[in-house]
Parts: C-alpha cells; sequence; structure tokens
C-alpha cells in the first residue's frame, strides 16, 4: 500500500503569520531569516497544544533603501520603497485603505536601485519601474493593488521585464488615462531627459528630450500627464526644477520653475489641468509650486516639517480630494502630509507600532535561532573546527560533510529518511534542516510523508527501494499561510543546475537542495506568548 504518515500538526495554525524576512547583527556579522528559530517555536506551540499567536504586524530589522513613490486611484494610496534583503534591495508595498496602512512586504521580484516609480489606471492595473542593478529600467504590471502582493505558496512573485534605457537615478512613471503610460529617465551618461511611452500594447523607442542650455540633469525625473499634455521634471546642476512639457502638439523649450532644491522633484495631479510639484529645499523644508490652467505660482513651503526628514526625492499623489506627501526621514521611517477639506494638515509617521507581544514572539524566535544553531556553529568552527564533533545533526550544516551531491542524496534518502519515518509515525514533526547549494541552508517543519512504497513495521534495517519519489510536507517559514509546500526526494529527476549538477531534493516553492536531515536534537520549550 502506499505510505501516507501524518501528524495534527497544520501549518496554517502552528505556522507563523509572518514570512521569515528578518535581518539582525550577530557581531559582525549580519544574518538574514530566522527560520531555525521559527520552526522550533511552532513546534513549541504544537507541543503546548496552541495555535500559534494571530501576530502579522513584526519589525523584521529592515532598512528603507530608497525614498518612497506613491499611487492612488478610488481611495486606495499603494506606497512603495526599496528595503534591504539578502538578495540585494527589494521592492516592498504597503497599502493605505481608509485611515490603516498595511504592513509592509516584499511585493514583487527582483532588486535595484534608486527609488521605484508606479502609476495606476483607473480600471486598477499598477505598473512599477525599477532601476536594476545593471542600471538599465525594468516593469512590472500587476492586475490589482501590487503593495498587497505576498509571497504565494509556489514561491512567485510579480515580476520585471527589461524595457531598455540605461540611468543613474530615479524614474518617473505617469498613466495620463487608461492602456497609456509615460515614462521618463535621466540618462546615466549624458545627463538629459529621456521619455518613451506604452500604448496600445507596446513600448515606444527611448527619445531625448535633451538638457537646459549650460545645465546638467542631476537628479530623478518626477512626472504628469493627461489627455494632450505631458510634463517631465528634474533638478538642474544650477538646483533650480526644470520642466519640459508636450502642449498643443509639440514639445514646449525647457522652463526653469527656480528655487535651490537639495532632493529632486515629486510631481501630482488632483485633476486635468492642475498639477503640484515638491522638492526638498535647502532650508530643510518641503516647498511646492501649483500649475493651474497654463501658469505657475510662486514656491510655497509645507510648514512645520520634521527636522529628520532626508534629501532623498519625496513623493506625491492626488485626487480631486486629496493630496498626500511622503518623505524619509533618517531613522529610515516614512511621514506623510496631508491636504483635505481645503488646508494642510501636520505631519505623521505612517508606520505601526510594533506591539509588546510581537516583540516578546520575534525575541523569543531569535533566542532560540541564536541558542540552537548560530552560537554552536560560531563556536564549533572556531579556530580550528574540533567542535563540529560534538554538534550532532546540527554538524551537517556545514555543507562539505558529504563532498558529492550523489552520496548527499543517498544519505538523504537513506538513513536521515527512516528517522523522519520513524518519528512521524511516532505522530510527532520535526525540524527538517535544508543543505542549499549555497550557503549554510535552511530549515522546516516536516509534519508528513506520501510515497507509493508499501513500509514495513519497522524501517531500522529496511532498504528503502530505489526509484521511488518521496513526498515530505512541510511548514516553510518563508511562506505562511501555505499548507501545500512539499520537498520532493526524486531520484528520478533530471532537472539540472546552471553549472550542470544534477538536482534530486526540490521544494515545491521552487528551490533546489543539496541534502536533508532530521534535526534530532529539537527539544520543546514553553511558547513565549
Amino acid at each position: 500500500m502506499p505510505t501516507r504518515l501524518t501528524t495534527s500538526y497544520i501549518p496554517s495554525v502552528h505556522g507563523f503569520r509572518f514570512a521569515n524576512d528578518f535581518r539582525f547583527e550577530f557581531g559582525a556579522i549580519n544574518f538574514w531569516g530566522r527560520c531555525n528559530g521559527m520552526a522550533w517555536t511552532s513546534l513549541d506551540y504544537f507541543n503546548a497544544g496552541r495555535a500559534a499567536p494571530n501576530i502579522s504586524e513584526v519589525d523584521f530589522g529592515n532598512r528603507p533603501r530608497s525614498g518612497p513613490a506613491a499611487a492612488a486611484t478610488d481611495g486606495v494610496v499603494q506606497l512603495f520603497c526599496l528595503q534591504d534583503g539578502p538578495w540585494g534591495d527589494r521592492p516592498a508595498g504597503r497599502v493605505l485603505r481608509g485611515s490603516t496602512f498595511s504592513k509592509w512586504n516584499y511585493c514583487a521580484g527582483g532588486a535595484g536601485r534608486h527609488a521605484m516609480a508606479v502609476s495606476r489606471w483607473p480600471s486598477g492595473r499598477t505598473h512599477l519601474l525599477l532601476v536594476g542593478l545593471d542600471d538599465k529600467v525594468y516593469h512590472c504590471d500587476f492586475n490589482g493593488t501590487l503593495a498587497e502582493q505576498t509571497t504565494a505558496c509556489d514561491g512567485r512573485l510579480p515580476g520585471f521585464s527589461l524595457i531598455e534605457g540605461v540611468t543613474g537615478d530615479a524614474p518617473a512613471l505617469t498613466a495620463p488615462f487608461e492602456g497609456r503610460l509615460e515614462a521618463y529617465s535621466v540618462g546615466k551618461d549624458d545627463r538629459a531627459l529621456y521619455f518613451r511611452y506604452y500604448e496600445s500594447g507596446s513600448w515606444r523607442p527611448w527619445a531625448s528630450l535633451g538638457r537646459p542650455d549650460s545645465i546638467t540633469l542631476n537628479s530623478g525625473a518626477a512626472a504628469v500627464g493627461w489627455w494632450g499634455f505631458m510634463s517631465g521634471f528634474a533638478r538642474g546642476s544650477d538646483g533650480a526644477i526644470w520642466q519640459r512639457a508636450w502642449q498643443d502638439g509639440g514639445w514646449r523649450p525647457w522652463r526653469s520653475l527656480g528655487g535651490v532644491f537639495t532632493s529632486g522633484p515629486a510631481a501630482c495631479r488632483p485633476w486635468d489641468g492642475r498639477m503640484h510639484v515638491f522638492g526638498r529645499g535647502t532650508d530643510g523644508a518641503i516647498w511646492y509650486q501649483t500649475w493651474d490652467h497654463g501658469s505657475w505660482d510662486r514656491w510655497t513651503p509645507l510648514s512645520r516639517c520634521p527636522a529628520e526628514l532626508t534629501t532623498d526625492a519625496p513623493a506625491a499623489v492626488a485626487t480631486s480630494t486629496y493630496v498626500h506627501v511622503y518623505a524619509k526621514a533618517t531613522d529610515n521611517t516614512f511621514w506623510r502630509l496631508r491636504w483635505e477639506g481645503g488646508s494642510w494638515q501636520t505631519w505623521e509617521h505612517v508606520d505601526h507600532a510594533i506591539s509588546a507581544d510581537s516583540r516578546r514572539l520575534t525575541d523569543a524566535i531569535l533566542e532560540r535561532n541564536l541558542a540552537t544553531t548560530i552560537r554552536p556553529l560560531i563556536a564549533a568552527t572556531a579556530p580550528f573546527g574540533i567542535g563540529l564533533l560534538f554538534l550532532g545533526a546540527l554538524r551537517n550544516y556545514v555543507t562539505w560533510r558529504t563532498p558529492s551531491d550523489d552520496s548527499n542524496f543517498e544519505w538523504s534518502s537513506g538513513d536521515e529518511l527512516r528517522k523522519l519515518i520513524r518519528t512521524l509515525r511516532a505522530g510527532r514533526p520535526l525540524p527538517l534542516g535544508l543543505i542549499a547549494y549555497e550557503g549554510f541552508g535552511h530549515e522546516v517543519v516536516a509534519y508528513g510523508l506520501e510515497s507509493d512504497v508499501d513500509l514495513p513495521a519497522s524501517v531500522d534495517s529496511f532498504a528503502l527501494p530505489a526509484g521511488r519519489p518521496w513526498r515530505i510536507k512541510v511548514y516553510d517559514p518563508n511562506h505562511p499561510g501555505c499548507d501545500n509546500n512539499v520537498i520532493t526526494l526524486d531520484p528520478n529527476s533530471t532537472d539540472r543546475r546552471g553549472d550542470g549538477r544534477l538536482v534530486r531534493i526540490h521544494s515545491s516553492t521552487g528551490e533546489q537542495w543539496r541534502g536533508c536531515f532530521v534535526r534530532d536534537d529539537y527539544s520543546s520549550a514553553a511558547p513565549p506568548v
């Protein structure tokens, strides 16, 4: 009969509601993730007969690495920035509905530099521009609220596609009407303004709009547009904000809006025929100027600007009833100023306060991680690695334990699989270590096993049949709320990595592994919350 081993552990009940996006420092070393601590603490709740607490807002320790980008339609504001991550600065987003912001989460695949640009069609499709690590411009679109997207159970996030162009600063994007996008970028080498647009399902080539006489553009771009009108903005080498607009069927000459600014501009359109431009002045205040049906007024400061605002460019969004300005502060938080009801309100933080229970839980997860994995490994491997002999299963994270991938697979599908079968037969979930091709690896909770192999009552001396895949059901801390994640040990796999190495251990979320092993050193502790 086929093998079906299971326990009463349920990932969406005993696992956590937040993903393993933690950053923390251990001495001079930066670590990303607390998968070991999350797996063990999750098992603590299971063994105590309790569900994991319903906590989703936590402090990941990830810092914004860019200024903000924002878009608004139908009462929904999407706020984006780049946050530091284990594979570069990654797009993160949050959503404002009514008076409440959602938590930050990584919302699109890829890594980049500089602030992003975002715009949204009335139908609800969100578009995002990202400057990649190669300084080229990439585009991502999503039919819905992109900032709310989280890593799915299959491990995928919306991705970016190259639209060419090389820039040294943040791009700009505007959606003047449904089906059209207009993008602006300052060239990395010539510091001129470039423009391209999307219509009828395709992007047109970049075209240079040049730069003002005797002026180079030294900031990212901002943009506004509506039917029959387009306008791009950037800060010049003279400190002023400069504009180049399309009006009455052609591009008009460059125009200086004056001022002396320490940031690039932001721009928004409350309605057709009216726009606002913002920038950070040398006095630390954010100043704005309004264009209304053909004429600019004077620069005016936004009063009571917090002293800790950085020189990153602000972001601005507007509808017919409100204007929002967002700015990054030196403590890596974001502030907001609203114009509503005919006047500017006061500046306010948009970051959530982290609850005491949340901090207790994540502190306990960190301590579990340090006590059961990080500290023992560091102690055992310095200076001569003698302590590795006494680490038990933990020493398997040192990836040179078995030099070949064939040996790793035989070990994983032999002795370690037997340990797993015995434990699951007893109704106990347990931590499962995964050895990565890069770095130490990962840790999950194994709570079930499926195969078409007919197992005897005892597997102590049983030779597991060759050529049969084994599917281990797991809670993966990287994928909260997913009850269907599986690690497959497949001797028949023909998948190969880019270096040609044969891969026989796969995760349903897309990762590949050299080996897996049972953390039989787990012992339960009292749940922290």
